[in-house]
């Protein structure tokens, strides 16, 4: 048992060792640095030009102020570190939820390494990485009192569930899930009961209350209604690759799939010997319906599907009939061992999510920035969302160099919606310029769409650094017109259309 542990523990860490490639973690470490430097949680806006000084809700300020100590003290390691802690306390607490339940033997520990290999899209240096903790725990404690409340006298455990919420509240905005994952916990208890769960009730409005102590009040609390109900429905959200439906594309090799056709087919069968499990119904329902809709929410459906699915998988696993060589302790931690690293292989052998202690800094526009740095590129300029967190890590608080949108697409609706057509039709520059009057543009070469087109057909900007990371333009009169005359391209530009006549130009030169 302990071998097959520490292969499982040593499988999780694996699932969550690959390089950083994240582009949102840069402003988490900034602001998380502002906070301490500060020594406030800011109540206005400070991350862009456009919004600057502006009544703002800080989002995940908790989680920031968390992992700034850990990235000043330890650097590139210490955010590993968090990934690995984080993430192995996250499956302890849901393989403790699952042998609560009835689990036991070793299949829960091949579950938990299942399901982190689902959880690894999300374990990048994120606030949702402390959430996932948050959630397993409350799934430990709740499934504690399952079925006797009181577990044999003293304080109901569920009053620990108080601080939780707290804490959740302060640290992400899915905080609204502890108090799904609650009340579905009372109204099995409810049901099964005939009667209010008095305590549970209790627990539930006094973790309400306490929510409401963050430094933004029913502000904070809003955030994730007000997406749902208005900021889903602009073009820009929309448009975020990560708020789309599943995808066959990124989950190959990480037997999502399969997972999301086992654990109901398990639920099903164990409904049938022991009746069926209402919370766990409803839990399946939903974060299957969370997941399928959104690859954000991988790692709450990892984290639910890490304690049911593992209990019932292993209820299933003791009812087969097993040949007599498997009876001994050695032969089912060998099966365990070869379950582990038949599901864990493919998925942690992807080329394009290597295994080191690293990050990827050629995905930032370091050399752009370097550029903006030397030959003193300032205004107000126009980033492209996934280059913003890097350029605030550089320049914040030079109020000259803060990008005009940030990483949560901060802005007015009418700000969002130009940005979304500068990129996705060719007039779109022309609109979002004709309002604003950018000095300078950094863009990511390979995911800026008909931007870069626009830029080059604009005859009032000049390209004047470009790289695989960071396409840099500049206006070509007023402060930058000396920036513009000495580093302008005079035959290449950022987009295809002039790359192709650039290179066309070249072959025939002799």
């Amino acid at each position: 048992m302990l071998a097959v542990m520490a292969l499982a523990v040593f499988g999780i860490v694996l699932s969550v060792s690959f390089q950083i490639v994240d582009t949102d973690f840069w402003q988490h470490l900034l602001v998380g640095k502002a906070m301490w430097q500060l020594h406030r949680v800011p109540q206005e806006h400070l991350w862009t030009w456009a919004n600057f000084g502006m009544r703002d809700v800080l989002p995940s300020w908790g989680f920031r102020a968390l992992i700034w100590p850990v990235w000043d003290a330890f650097g590139v390691t210490g955010l590993f570190a968090w990934r690995w802690a984080s993430t192995l306390v996250t499956f302890a607490f849901a393989w403790f939820a699952a042998r609560a339940m009835g689990a036991r033997g070793m299949t829960p520990l091949v579950v938990a390494v299942w399901c982190s290999l689902v959880y690894r899209h999300r374990s990048q240096i994120r606030p949702e990485t402390l959430a996932a903790v948050l959630m397993a725990a409350q799934l430990w404690i709740l499934a504690t009192r399952r079925p006797a409340p009181h577990g044999g006298g003293g304080p109901d455990r569920a009053w620990a569930l108080v601080p939780l919420a707290w804490v959740w509240a302060n640290a992400h905005i899915s905080y609204f899930l502890f108090f799904l994952v609650l009340g579905l916990h009372a109204a099995e208890e409810a049901w099964r009961q005939r009667a209010l769960p008095r305590t549970l009730a209790l627990v539930f409005v006094a973790s309400l209350t306490v929510s409401f102590a963050n430094p933004f009040g029913a502000a904070a609390l809003w955030q994730p209604f007000d997406y749902a109900l208005r900021l889903s429905k602009e073009p820009m959200f929309k448009g975020i690759g990560e708020l789309q439906p599943l995808s066959w594309l990124n989950n190959q090799t990480n037997g999502v799939f399969v997972m999301l056709a086992l654990w109901p087919l398990l639920m099903l069968w164990r409904a049938r010997k022991h009746g069926i499990d209402r919370v766990e119904l409803a839990m399946c329902v939903f974060f299957t319906w969370y997941l399928v809709r959104s690859e954000r929410f991988f790692g709450n459906y990892a984290v639910a599907a890490a304690v049911y699915l593992a209990r019932d998988l292993d209820g299933f696993v003791r009812s087969r009939p097993w040949p007599a060589w498997s009876a001994s302790a050695w032969a089912r931690a060998g099966l365990a061992a070869c379950a582990i690293l038949a599901i864990g292989t493919a998925e942690w052998s992807r080329l394009d999510r290597p295994l080191t202690v690293s990050i990827d800094m050629k995905r930032f526009p370091v050399e752009a920035m370097n550029f903006m740095e030397r030959h003193g590129v300032k205004g107000h300029g126009f980033s492209q969302t996934r280059v913003a967190g890097y350029q605030l890590w550089r320049f914040w608080p030079d109020r000259e160099r803060l990008p005009f949108m940030d990483i949560h697409q901060s802005g007015t609706p009418e700000d969002r919606t130009l940005y979304t057509r500068a990129l996705s039709r060719g007039s779109g520059w022309s609109e979002l310029d004709h309002g604003q009057r950018f000095d300078y543009v950094v863009l990511d070469p390979y995911l800026a769409g008909s931007l870069l087109a626009g830029l080059d057909a604009d005859t009032t900007m000049s390209l004047v650094f470009l790289d695989d990371a960071g396409a840099m333009y500049v206006r070509t009169s007023g402060a930058l017109a000396a920036v513009a005359d000495s580093f302008g391209y005079r035959v290449l530009g950022g987009g295809p259309d002039k790359i192709a006549r650039g290179f066309a130009a070249a072959a025939t030169d002799s």
